[in-house]
């Protein structure tokens, strides 16, 4: 593919600066030049689409008293010259415009192209015209990453992930990914376009977990685009929140954990069952509050895992609580 590793250009062949009588001409240019062209310089084209042909004009001035003969000495892959505008030499002091076309047909993303024109002029016998594009991906989704936060347990919201191909070419989007039990998918093919739907069923998430970032494989037909990392980032809201959420026995020295319980409004802890062995539960709090500590204990090394559930004042559903003890003899 022609791309020079170097623009050849007047505008980077050192030498004194033209004065004020041509002020449209590249710095560096030489007065022994017998042409110009114009626009000079690295040419940008912007964003085009996937299989969008986009062209681009230059003009060559002969600024000499002899014809100039030009012709194309290479050329990157996708581009062509429209027409022949080089067959005949360029009269002196005549102008010619010259019309680029670039296809980007099998192209993405940022793209560096070129035109390479050889003249009988002398000091200027190659010409490298220079320009860019970025090619805008056949297949996008809205946004890579959706959110669920504060999601009541009895709720079961859905995000939607949109996909579009630009092209308009038919569109197959595959799971390819095992999700959770509490994250159901469903996919909606509409021709160019496909949705993925993701259910959050909340009653289904494990006890003490309340919240989570879910990985999600899409791949797909497009040949440029074939898979997709998409995230689904979500949150439980309890009417009163504990933190932890799940009480983990990590440290062998450790003997207490404390549990802060945050509510929106005043509670109390009418009931408090502590189902796991070899675990105690320090005394409750007897006023009502909006924040309310309680002191779980291990009391023997061969205490076994279990759940505190809470009955609170106001709270339709018991607060179940994961008790963990992470025995380092069990590993």
């Amino acid at each position: 593919m022609f791309f020079p590793p170097a623009i050849q250009s007047p505008a980077q062949i050192p030498a004194p600066a033209v004065k004020a009588a041509q002020p449209d001409l590249p710095p560096g240019f030489k007065p022994s030049y017998r042409f110009v062209v114009r626009p000079w310089g690295w040419t940008h084209l912007g964003s085009i689409g996937p299989r969008e042909k986009v062209s681009h004009t230059w003009e060559l001035e002969n600024i000499s008293g002899e014809p100039i003969t030009f012709k194309v000495a290479d050329l990157s892959p996708g581009v062509v010259v429209l027409g022949d505008p080089f067959k005949e030499p360029i009269p002196a002091h005549g102008k010619r415009a010259f019309t680029i076309q670039a296809d980007a047909t099998d192209w993405e993303g940022f793209q560096q192209r070129g035109i390479r024109l050889a003249s009988d002029d002398p000091k200027q016998p190659i010409y490298n015209l220079l320009f860019d594009m970025t090619v805008r991906p056949d297949l996008t989704v809205d946004e890579v990453q959706k959110k669920l936060s504060g999601v009541a347990p009895y709720e079961s919201p859905q995000a939607v992930f949109h996909f579009k191909r630009e092209t308009g070419d038919p569109l197959e989007i595959k799971l390819a990914s095992q999700l959770p039990a509490y994250v159901e998918p469903e996919i909606a093919s509409m021709g160019a376009s496909s949705e993925l739907r993701l259910t959050l069923r909340a009653s289904k998430v494990p006890v003490g977990q309340l919240s989570g970032l879910e990985l999600v494989k899409v791949t797909t037909n497009a040949p440029k685009q074939p898979a997709f990392d998409l995230y689904l980032d979500w949150s439980i809201a309890l009417p009163v929140q504990p933190v932890p959420s799940r009480l983990v026995f990590a440290d062998p020295k450790a003997r207490s954990l404390r549990l802060t319980l945050k509510g929106a409004k005043a509670f109390k802890v009418v009931k408090a069952d502590l189902r796991a062995a070899g675990f105690s539960l320090g005394a409750l709090p007897r006023k009502a509050a909006k924040t309310l500590v309680l002191t779980l204990h291990r009391d023997r090394d061969d205490a076994k895992d279990g759940l505190l559930v809470l009955t609170l004042s106001g709270v339709e559903d018991p607060l179940n609580i994961p008790v963990i003890w992470a025995d380092p003899s069990r590993k």
